[in-house]
């Protein structure tokens, strides 16, 4: 729910999750509608810079996000 300049504030909600992640423990996988591309570079460029694992997965816009445990793995798992 945040732009990309606010999800990269050192106050945001973003930066409070993102640099609480230990990069030997967990990879992050974005779920990414096709009109937010720009900001799903920006942040996994953020990660990227944090040594997080990345992984984006495009939806269609009509698709509804989800996931569970026994869905496929996304790189770097």
């Amino acid at each position: 729910g945040e732009t990309l300049q606010a999800a990269l504030a050192p106050t945001s909600e973003f930066h409070r999750s993102a640099d609480a992640i230990d990069p030997n423990q967990t990879v992050v996988t974005f779920w990414v509608y096709q009109d937010s591309f720009e900001i799903f570079r920006g942040l996994r460029d953020y990660l990227y810079e944090h040594d997080v694992e990345v992984a984006g997965r495009p939806l269609p816009m009509e698709a509804a996000m989800s996931a569970s445990r026994n869905g496929t793995k996304s790189r770097g798992q």
